[in-house]
């Protein structure tokens, strides 16, 4: 096995947030690494953020029936 990196996959621009929510056309939430930071764990904590207000606000029963 060898460990490589991605020569593009550092985001360009960092987002001092958890995510982007976009209501209209949507509900689209915008995640990833480049949202408080570059790595993994920024990607993983992003999604984690986005999630947990999606069940809060019951955000998908508009969505799904």
């Amino acid at each position: 096995y060898q460990i490589h990196r991605w020569k593009y996959s550092t985001p360009s621009q960092s987002y001092n947030k958890s995510f982007e929510f976009i209501e209209s056309p949507g509900p689209i939430y915008i995640i990833g690494d480049a949202f408080n930071g570059n790595n993994a764990e920024s990607a993983f904590l992003s999604g984690r953020e986005a999630a947990k207000e999606l069940v809060e606000n019951e955000v998908l029963l508009g969505v799904i029936k």
